[in-house]
């Protein structure tokens, strides 16, 4: 593993801060513009930051994680996921269908 890239580098730890505070603070204002302005798109903005934000450590670099809030309607949802194993980078691609 590349020292360079881990939690033992301060520029890695100041970077994962910064991104995590910036993405909080960011989340916060779209909600509060949420609850002023009752547009939903902003509700959507506020999670999408959210998720922005590293929500562990695997072999010492940031993970992420999205969990689905709200109401899933019916319909096709795709998504690209991009990750890492063995050294080898993966990319691969998944849709998921709700019928109610």
């Amino acid at each position: 593993m590349d020292p360079a890239s881990t939690l033992e580098n301060p520029i890695v730890v100041a970077g994962l801060l910064t991104q995590a505070v910036g993405a909080g603070v960011l989340a916060v204002l779209l909600q509060r513009f949420h609850r002023q302005l009752g547009r939903g798109y902003l509700r959507d903005w506020a999670l999408a930051w959210v998720a922005m934000t590293p929500t562990g450590l695997v072999d010492g670099k940031p993970a992420f994680e999205y969990v689905w809030t709200g109401p899933i309607h019916s319909g096709s949802y795709y998504a690209v996921i991009h990750g890492k194993a063995g050294g080898q980078e993966i990319r691969t691609r998944a849709r998921v269908t709700v019928a109610r």
